[in-house]
Parts: structure tokens; C-alpha cells; sequence
């Protein structure tokens, strides 16, 4: 966010004076709008990075729940068949039989635990695929827009001006930009 926050096209457009072309300040404006646009586009890649991995946790996430899933299964057996002996304890030494219950015991904290973490990553993947539609919203819309606004405003032959349609559209995108980004900042 402050890469987008940092490319103000205003300073390059304060720099288009005669005095600021006389002194090369133009040139220098020029040159730092290029290279905040090339940090703002390295940016969005290492936010497309961000995305590809999270589409792996995402599915790595599941295997897991699937295996849980499975195990839960096999849980579920022990521990009915564990119930079952209860009528033999009779006959049982006592040593025996406590030891026996705190396996159990363990066996329905690992059920119990299992099933915490199958819901956590029901939650983690609910939560990771809403904000992979976020990302393909802005990269499939406003990032194609905004780049192809500033590579017109990059290539535009002669002096930049406020009142060019070009300059206008570009604001109009990089302040949608700015204003997604901030508002995913506070949420």
C-alpha cells in the first residue's frame, strides 16, 4: 500500500514548469514517477507471488482436513470399542483399568482436538479464498487499468497537463487503487 501511496503523479505535474525544464527538474520528476511506478508494479507481482501460495496453502490445507477427516473415523472406532470393555473391568486389575481410561481419555482429547482443527481449517480456507477473490478482482480489473493508464502517461510525447484527459483518467484509477488498498488496510 504505501508503494501506490508514494506514486504522486501531482509532483511530476508541479515540475512541468520552463524553470523546472531549464534545471533538469522535470527530468528528475520524471524519473522518480518511473521509478515508483516500477516499485508499485514489483509490488502487485510480489502480491501475485502472495496469491500462488496461498492457493497451495489452500490446497494443502484441505489434504489435511481430509486426513483428519480420516482419522477421526478410526478415532471414533477406538473409542466405541473401548466403551464395549467397560463390562470387563470386573475382573480387572486396578492399575490396569486406570491406565486403560486415561488412554481413552486420550483418545476422546484427540477426537475432541482433531475436530477443533478440521473447523479451524474449514475457517482458514473460507477466510484465504475470500481474500483470493478480492485479489482476483483487482488483478483482473483495476491493476490491467491502472498499468495501462500509466504506461500511456509514461509514453506520452511532450509536456504532461492537469486538464489532459489521459492525466484525469489516470487519477481516476490510482485514486480507486489507493482507496481499495487503504480500505483493505483497515479491514
Amino acid at each position: 500500500m504505501q508503494v501506490i501511496t508514494e506514486l504522486d503523479l501531482r509532483k511530476l505535474l508541479s515540475r512541468q514548469r520552463w524553470f523546472d525544464r531549464l534545471t533538469g527538474a522535470d527530468v528528475e520528476a520524471r524519473f522518480r514517477f518511473e521509478l515508483s511506478a516500477k516499485q508499485v508494479n514489483l509490488a502487485f507481482e510480489r502480491l501475485k507471488g502472495a496469491a500462488d501460495q496461498a492457493r497451495a496453502l489452500i490446497k494443502a490445507m484441505v489434504v489435511e482436513r481430509i486426513r483428519l477427516g480420516e482419522e477421526q473415523e478410526a478415532l471414533a472406532a477406538a473409542i466405541v470399542y473401548a466403551d464395549g470393555l467397560s463390562g470387563a473391568r470386573d475382573h480387572a486389575d486396578e492399575y490396569l483399568v486406570q491406565r486403560f481410561d486415561r488412554r481413552v481419555a486420550n483418545l476422546n482429547a484427540m477426537h475432541a482436538a482433531n475436530a477443533m482443527a478440521i473447523e479451524q481449517f474449514k475457517l482458514a480456507e473460507n477466510n484465504l479464498t475470500a481474500l483470493l477473490d478480492r485479489y482476483s478482482e483487482i488483478a483482473s480489473l483495476l491493476i490491467p487499468l491502472w498499468q495501462q493508464h500509466l504506461f500511456t502517461l509514461l509514453h506520452a510525447s511532450g509536456r504532461l497537463r492537469r486538464n489532459d484527459p489521459d492525466v484525469a483518467s489516470f487519477f481516476v484509477c490510482h485514486s480507486a487503487l489507493e482507496e481499495y488498498f487503504v480500505g483493505e488496510a483497515r479491514t
